[in-house]
């Protein structure tokens, strides 16, 4: 059985994982018997096994506003991400290093996809008067 993180451990193991994302040095290409790449393994594994037991997932479903979207971790990136379920042909997708940060880009992606909906429909609605007002059509 796996020892769980304490939360200075946690802290520590997001802090250098962000640490190596942000440099670059690790990509979906680097080998896996790099070193760099074997230490981000090791810290996300801590940060998993921390998040897993304190900010537990019921569903791999996050909502908000009537949307519901995936919950998925990249072990290679070392970072949650999903995208924004049943909604067409649109692509909104989000991610975090942690699970609170990808749930406030996902939060953040729901209200720009809103008020974008509101801003077309609105466009659209001024595009029709203009259209009727050509036609001699005011109604």
């Amino acid at each position: 059985m796996k020892n769980i993180p304490t939360e200075e451990e946690y802290m520590k193991a997001e802090e250098r994982m962000e640490e190596i994302i942000k440099s670059n040095l690790v990509t979906n290409n680097t080998p896996s018997n790099d070193q760099l790449f074997q230490e981000l393994d090791k810290v996300s594994d801590i940060v998993k096994a921390y998040e897993e037991i304190h900010f537990p997932i019921e569903e791999s479903i996050i909502k908000y506003r009537d949307y519901r979207g995936t919950v998925e971790f990249s072990k290679a990136d070392g970072c949650y991400f999903g995208q924004v379920l049943d909604i067409g042909k649109s692509l909104i997708s989000y991610e975090g290093s942690t699970l609170e940060e990808m749930e406030i880009d996902f939060r953040d992606a729901i209200d720009e996809h809103i008020n974008d909906l509101a801003e077309e429909k609105s466009l659209h609605e001024v595009a029709e008067g203009a259209a009727k007002k050509r036609n001699g059509k005011v109604i």
